[in-house]
């Protein structure tokens, strides 16, 4: 293991917020989306594009109350998003990038960050009563769908397109599950029918995150003791992803997580990065999925959640949201060296770096 220990000081790229006309594009480079909140204004959220070849933000001009919890569509050209609607509820809106319009989808009561299918064709989301919403780009409708296990997590995609995983936290019990578009009818037995299933038997499972193929999951599991968790790696690679057979959990890694962690996927699918947060140091890790050899990355950057790992696999963005501090910071991935600060200056939300370069 080698270790690269960063300070938050020296020279840094600061951005410069600017206005994006309709239409206009940004010059090339990864660009990174986040969300800020406005300045002395509670409630406005507006959405931004960073280009890290230019250094530049650029206001995506959406001038709902209420901008959040955005997703990228896989070919970088759209963004899903939640906004507040004028009865004070949130509804889900489709962003084009390649036209600058922003319109609303039949998609009511959205709770979590909606999530693309593998063709683009369906956006899938946690309803408010722990249910899940589909929503049909064709038909540009959407329907609910009933697994008996409650759904607390972000529902994700499997690579048939046809399934979602999630965790379901109910009477204190997390287990992660599967579940088909086809259970559609409420107080309906989607376990007992073949249409849900468990697909791991511990009972502390905190968190899920999928790869870029959408066939592998790294999900966070206390591991019996309090300041021990671990991280379980299942692969749903099937024809049947309900047939008992398919479930293969690869392996696990655990030494001595000290708290839940929640690991994002390099683009290639070899690699998670988390943090490890301690009392007294807060250290950004990456992990090798297949050899288990891992190295720690950067140290003392403060807080390390909601990270996201570029598109070319260089870069992982870092918010950071504290009562001093509010900016996100780009570390490179082989160096651990800072990279850019990306200067906010109000509360940052939900980094998420544009996938793909065909844009």
């Amino acid at each position: 293991m080698w270790r690269v220990m960063v300070a938050l000081c020296g020279v840094f790229m600061v951005a410069v917020t600017v206005a994006l006309s309709v239409g206009q594009a940004l010059p090339p480079g990864e660009q990174l989306l986040y969300v800020s909140m406005q300045p002395g204004r509670y409630g406005q959220r507006r959405i931004y594009l960073y280009d890290s070849s230019q250094g530049v933000s650029a206001n995506l001009g959406l001038t709902n109350v209420a901008a959040m919890k955005p997703a990228w569509s896989g070919d970088g050209r759209k963004l899903a998003y939640i906004q507040l609607l004028p009865d004070g509820g949130l509804g889900l809106s489709i962003f084009d990038l390649t036209t600058g319009t922003s319109t609303p989808i039949n998609a009511p009561f959205p709770s979590s960050e909606p999530d693309w299918s593998p063709d683009g064709k369906r956006l899938a989301y946690r309803a408010g009563g722990h249910e899940i919403v589909i929503y049909d780009f064709m038909t540009q409708m959407s329907f609910m769908v009933y697994p008996i296990t409650p759904v607390h997590s972000l529902p994700l995609w499997l690579a048939d397109g046809k399934s979602l995983a999630y965790i379901s936290n109910a009477n204190g019990i997390s287990r992660p599950y599967i579940v088909s578009d086809q259970c559609r009818y409420e107080d309906f037995d989607c376990l007992g029918a073949g249409l849900e299933r468990q697909i791991a038997n511990d009972e502390t499972y905190w968190s899920i995150t999928r790869s870029p193929d959408y066939r592998r999951f790294a999900m966070s599991i206390r591991d019996g003791e309090i300041y021990r968790w671990r991280l379980d790696f299942i692969t749903l690679d099937c024809e049947n992803v309900f047939d008992d057979s398919c479930v293969q959990i690869t392996q696990s890694y655990s030494e001595r997580l000290p708290h839940s962690v929640e690991a994002i996927w390099s683009p290639d699918g070899k690699y998670v990065a988390f943090a490890m947060n301690s009392q007294t140091r807060r250290q950004l890790h990456v992990l090798d999925v297949t050899t288990e050899v891992h190295r720690q990355l950067a140290s003392d950057l403060v807080p390390l959640a909601n990270l996201a790992w570029s598109p070319s696999g260089t870069q992982i963005a870092v918010p950071m949201d504290t009562q001093s501090t509010k900016q996100i910071i780009l570390v490179d991935t082989e160096s651990g060296a800072l990279r850019a600060r990306i200067g906010i200056r109000q509360s940052v939300y939900s980094p998420r770096w544009r996938p793909g370069s065909n844009w």
